[in-house]
């Protein structure tokens, strides 16, 4: 069977002049994670709602868990999957509050916070170390 499409029962295959029957297995397996992108070539998130960016091995749907940026300098903030966009096997998610500028945090997403076309979860995602950018600082001369 084709990763990420529920299969159960038989499969028919037209051979002309003969019919073909096998039995396909369901999709159990849950989605896996071939990428993730959560900094910035220097290695820091700019300021604001930071973001992660997230490749599967196949079409991935929201799930029902969370994820999150957590610190021990601030407080945590959750990473929401209905907020993602999703598009086929890519998805882009966003914290749900502003990320305090200068700060270290560690990005993770729960089990279950994408699954696949079957309704089977991914697994937990990180944690991984992101640093958000120092704002800007505006001074009169």
């Amino acid at each position: 069977g084709e990763s990420g499409v529920a299969f159960s029962g038989f499969a028919y295959q037209d051979g002309g002049d003969s019919l073909s029957l096998e039995v396909v297995s369901p999709d159990t397996s849950g989605p896996q994670l071939r990428r993730l992108l959560v900094a910035e070539s220097d290695g820091a998130l700019a300021t604001g709602r930071g973001g992660a960016f997230l490749e599967f091995n196949e079409i991935v749907q929201a799930g029902v868990a969370f994820g999150r940026f957590s610190s021990v300098q601030a407080a945590a903030v959750v990473v929401d999957p209905s907020d993602a966009l999703i598009l086929g096997p890519l998805v882009q998610v966003y914290a749900s509050a502003y990320l305090q500028p200068g700060t270290n945090y560690q990005f993770s997403l729960d089990a279950g916070t994408f699954a696949d076309s079957a309704g089977n979860p991914c697994n937990a995602i990180g944690p991984v170390a992101v640093k958000v950018r120092a704002g800007l600082r505006w001074s009169i001369q």
